[in-house]
């Protein structure tokens, strides 16, 4: 997996999906445990990331910057 996501070697196993549903109008898919395992992966790398980003700022700055966060998404999720 590459810092910002999987490469296109990893997705073809990562999903399945009837094979009614392969074409260009695919609604409804399902991971296989591979897909499962490369979202775990992925959401272990993010938050590795996360805390690389705020390691340099003090405990009352993180807290602050989360705050913050917090409230963008709020505002964000109101909007139509």
């Amino acid at each position: 997996m590459s810092p910002l996501g999987p490469d296109s070697s990893e997705i073809g196993d990562a999903l399945r999906a009837p094979l009614s549903d392969l074409g260009l109008d695919l609604e409804a898919v399902e991971l296989t445990p591979a897909g499962h395992a490369l979202v775990e992966r992925a959401l272990v790398a993010d938050m590795a990331l996360e805390q690389e980003l705020v390691r340099g700022l003090p405990a009352g700055e993180r807290r602050q910057l989360a705050e913050l966060l917090r409230r963008l998404l709020l505002h964000v999720e109101k909007a139509p």
